[in-house]
């Protein structure tokens, strides 16, 4: 599943600045979103973030291996932060994008975060699982506080946009496959369906 990445940045900047527990939070409490796009090591959590995270795909265990066991003092959220390092050697000038777009044609299916619904349709009709009618989704991850997107300012949707260059091209690439891989299932890739509120 990918997110528009400006979207997915904004969010995750709500996010990091919203948990107490995250471990970059005390890093990033007070920031601005200009501030927390210049900040060294803030930046890595948004920086082209799902094209890193798609070229990763072949060598992520080679990257982090899985720890014999969890010592004392490791804290939750580590290897996920160690990860994010690894990813930033990644070089967004030379080859990032034809990795992560290779990855998105290794995978069965893509999805998309503005699509969801049909996504799941997708996912579904690819692995060749049956198709319920009125398929529901019981859980809608909606953070609470922080920015939206209509909120910034054109300078802080600049500094965003600038972060995530390679992400919106591989974003771009994802959705033609999305649209294409929807229509060969004969499902509507209706951009409106986002996640739905919780079920009762």
């Amino acid at each position: 599943m990918l997110r528009d990445p400006v979207a997915r940045a904004l969010s995750h900047i709500n996010h990091v600045q919203r948990d107490a527990t995250h471990l970059l939070h005390l890093q990033a409490t007070g920031l601005s979103v200009r501030e927390y796009c210049g900040h060294p090591a803030l930046r890595k959590t948004i920086e082209n973030f799902q094209s890193r995270y798609l070229a990763s795909l072949s060598f992520s265990r080679a990257l982090i291996p899985p720890p014999a066991d969890h010592a004392a003092g490791w804290a939750f959220g580590d290897r996920a932060i160690q990860f994010e390092n690894a990813l930033y050697s990644l070089d967004r000038t030379t080859g990032l994008f034809d990795e992560a777009v290779r990855s998105l044609t290794i995978v069965d299916a893509v999805g998309l975060c503005e699509a969801h619904g049909p996504s799941l349709q997708l996912f579904m009709a690819t692995l060749g699982l049956e198709t319920r009618v009125g398929l529901a989704e019981t859980r809608l991850n909606v953070g609470k506080g922080g920015l939206q997107l209509e909120q910034l300012s054109r300078d802080e949707r600049a500094a965003l946009e600038e972060l995530n260059e390679v992400d919106r091209a591989v974003y771009e690439q994802a959705r033609k496959m999305f649209v294409a891989a929807c229509r060969k299932h004969a499902i509507a890739p209706d951009f409106a369906r986002r996640a739905p509120a919780a079920v009762p």
